[in-house]
């Protein structure tokens, strides 16, 4: 139902002029931009990864998936 995926490699690097310190700005940015929501592992005492959730559809997640892609390609 539930994966945690680790994005430590983003961190430190910006997106659309945005600094991404931790995985908690990291879910704001993909929110704020690209309409994903996922819960930062912060909330949960485990910095440096995302949790995302399973309950939706496989075309909207892979929707989603994409979306994520496409804004770590963007990173700098």
């Amino acid at each position: 139902f539930y994966l945690w995926v680790d994005v430590r490699g983003a961190l430190g690097k910006s997106y659309r002029g945005e600094k991404i310190i931790s995985s908690k700005d990291f879910c704001q940015a993909l929110l704020e931009k690209l309409f994903v929501a996922t819960v930062p592992g912060e909330e949960f005492g485990n910095p440096g990864f995302m949790r995302l959730s399973f309950a939706i559809g496989s075309d909207r997640m892979a929707q989603a998936i994409q979306r994520m892609r496409a804004m770590i390609a963007e990173m700098i």
